[in-house]
């Protein structure tokens, strides 16, 4: 894993332990973090529930973004950018960047972390009951 300022410099991260990094003061204005995922998710076993778990099939990846992004809880308005091979796509529930391909903004790091945006025609009350609007 590295880091960039917003002009592409350098920026140095410290391990604080538990998967957590900081990235020491001064901060930058817009910390860009690089990194790679293995996803091999699916070649260990998990407990019952545990929804990070990703898993890869012959015809693709599926995983919530708590598995795969870093973040801070505060931040809003994160472009996420995926690299992928030629042929693949991807389906999210984030905006998609119209500039750049698999490119996608997510609006809070709730939404990036746990795909929490809901698009429907129907309303839900209370208790999760569908209503017809």
């Amino acid at each position: 894993m590295s880091a960039k300022d917003e002009k592409g410099q350098a920026v140095k991260l410290e391990h604080s332990g538990d998967g957590a990094w900081q990235i020491p003061e001064p901060l930058p204005k817009k910390p860009v973090l690089i990194y790679e995922v293995e996803l091999k998710h699916d070649q260990s076993k998990w407990p019952f529930g545990s929804k990070e778990a990703a898993y890869v099939r012959d015809d693709g990846v599926f995983f919530i973004g708590a598995a795969l992004f870093i973040t801070m809880l505060d931040l809003q308005n994160m472009n996420v950018r995926f690299n992928l091979p030629q042929d693949w796509k991807v389906s999210v529930a984030w905006e998609e960047l119209s500039n750049e391909k698999n490119a996608f903004k997510a609006s809070s790091a709730e939404e990036l972390l746990w795909n929490t945006r809901r698009k429907t025609s129907r309303a839900f009350d209370e208790t999760g009951t569908a209503r017809s609007r």
